[in-house]
């Protein structure tokens, strides 16, 4: 029953959890996100932040299993990381 209990503090009941400085954030990306623009790793620039927000999505897509529409040697790069 203890189990139960910490499991209702998590958002949306489910982890990954990171907690700041008292604070809970859930959601492996919005974490990600959040580390990285924390730490500086999200880019030098806006335009290098929205590349850096464009290749997560893309990883969301194909985690979804949507139909991305990669380029031939971009296929044969992510069929190689699998």
């Amino acid at each position: 029953m203890d189990f139960f209990f910490h499991f209702i503090d998590f958002p949306y009941g489910k982890i990954p959890l990171l907690e700041f400085e008292g604070k809970k954030l859930s959601q492996s990306f919005a974490i990600a996100r959040f580390l990285g623009k924390r730490y500086n790793l999200a880019g030098a620039d806006e335009f290098e932040a929205a590349k850096c927000d464009e290749y997560v999505d893309a990883v969301k897509d194909i985690l979804k299993g949507k139909n991305y529409n990669m380029s031939k040697k971009s296929q044969k790069a992510f069929n190689s990381w699998q």
